[in-house]
Parts: C-alpha cells; structure tokens; sequence
C-alpha cells in the first residue's frame, strides 16, 4: 500500500520516488523505491555511524526502545548467514 517495505520512517528524508507518509512512515510510488531508499538508509548506517556488524545494525534499525524483540532478530540473522552477530560484515556471509 504505501510502498515502503523495509519500514522506513518519515524524516524528510528527501527519497527519490517518496509520494508522501502514512502513519509516520514514508511512502513510495513505487516498492522499488522503498527498496532503493532501505539501502540508502543501511549504507548511511555503515558509512556515519561505522555500523558493521548485525548486531550494530540491527540495534540501529529495530531498536528494543522501539517494542522491536531486537535480539530475536539479531540470533536468526545470525543463524541464517551462520556468522557470529558482532563480527564486521566484510568478513561475513551478509
């Protein structure tokens, strides 16, 4: 419906393809612009905040603050790229 499959929150980010907000979350024209905009966001994570890690990211993007169950999804990224959640993404499996 609003295009924005990774969740992202309205911020005046500036998205290409962004067509307005609904309920605090950007929406898109297109899902692929929602896709575009996520990794835009998690390339900002690495590159401003030296995220580089699964559970660097996942602290950042799903944050226990926000009534996400952070390390549940922390321990099943974990298992799935079979990597340990603290190691640097260069030398891992993500």
């Amino acid at each position: 419906r609003i295009n924005n499959p990774f969740n992202i929150r309205q911020a005046n980010q500036g998205f290409v393809g962004e067509s307005g907000e609904e309920s605090g979350f950007v929406s898109f024209d297109d899902p692929m612009y929602g896709v575009r905009a996520a990794d835009r966001v998690l390339s900002t994570y690495g590159r401003d905040y030296g995220i580089n890690s699964i559970r660097g990211l996942l602290n950042r993007y799903a944050p226990p603050e926000d009534d996400n169950d952070t390390e549940s999804y922390i321990s099943y990224r974990s298992f799935q790229s079979r990597d340990q959640v603290s190691n640097s993404f260069a030398n891992s499996n993500v």
